[in-house]
């Protein structure tokens, strides 16, 4: 299964579509940063190497980063010429474990390469603190009015080093569930129907982000990633309901993902 897992990264060396995912969080990640880095440039100050906490903090930036991850996971379940031959000696049923592990790794390091991406940006004036740093406190809810989002909740209810291992289970635990959401809607019919689907669930988030319906929260995972709604009083969700739906959710997709393996035709198809 883990070899299985390696050799789909081994082929991201020669994948376009990883290239301009890579870019696109690069571009993404200087628009989000620019600002701030433009306001610590003209004070003189460091920036501590905590932006990913609020990475996610705005709808717009959450639509953009899962968009990139979905374009990364959207040929699920990758069966290339090569995986034909890979089948055959493994089987069946560790083959598909062996993919299902694969989008659980791929979704850690994408969102660990948005994490890196967010300090190598701010080069030449990131320094390493255990504290959020003035320049953050300062735009802290748009005090220092610049352009970038950054929650003052998050600064007050958090640790720097609290918010920003939060922000990363819960994006990676997201990821992983679109990331077999894909998995499983490919299963049935072509592969843009499993890519459809989560870009539903992914603009959804924005319904959740805008609605007074309650219960909306609560069935929105992308509505979680920017942390703030932990600590709205209007939604309610707290951290057990969202680690519970999140490892709930991936363990049902996987249930399903093995059994319809058993009668999924599999053949060789060309990358996307």
């Amino acid at each position: 299964m883990f070899r299985i897992a390696m050799m789909n990264f081994r082929k991201w060396e020669s994948n376009y579509r990883v290239y301009v995912v890579l870019a696109s969080v690069l571009v993404f990640t200087y628009i989000r940063t620019d600002p701030v880095r433009t306001y610590a440039q003209g004070l003189g100050l460091s920036v501590t190497p905590y932006f990913f906490s609020f990475q996610m903090a705005d709808e717009i930036t959450r639509l953009l980063f899962y968009f990139a991850l979905i374009l990364l996971l959207c040929d699920a379940p990758f069966t290339d010429g090569q995986q034909m031959f890979v089948l055959i000696r493994t089987g069946r049923r560790k083959w598909f474990l062996g993919q299902i592990l694969y989008i659980f790794l791929a979704s850690a390091v994408y969102f660990l390469v948005v994490a890196a991406a967010s300090v190598v940006l701010f080069i030449p004036y990131v320094a390493p603190s255990l504290q959020w740093g003035s320049v953050f406190t300062a735009c802290a809810g748009g005090n220092a009015l610049t352009e970038t989002y950054i929650p003052d909740i998050i600064v007050k209810s958090y640790t720097p080093v609290q918010a920003w291992m939060l922000a990363y289970a819960v994006n990676t635990g997201t990821g992983m569930l679109l990331g077999l959401l894909i998995f499983w809607g490919n299963l049935f019919r072509s592969r843009i129907f499993g890519p459809a689907m989560a870009m539903g669930w992914v603009l959804f988030s924005n319904v959740a982000a805008w609605s007074y319906i309650k219960m909306v929260s609560f069935i929105s995972p992308v509505s979680w990633v920017g942390l703030t709604m932990f600590h709205s009083g209007e939604f309610g969700v707290t951290y057990g309901y969202v680690a519970a739906f999140l490892v709930g959710s991936c363990v049902l997709l996987s249930v399903l993902i093995l059994y319809r393996s058993r009668y999924y035709n599999i053949e060789a198809l060309e990358e996307i």
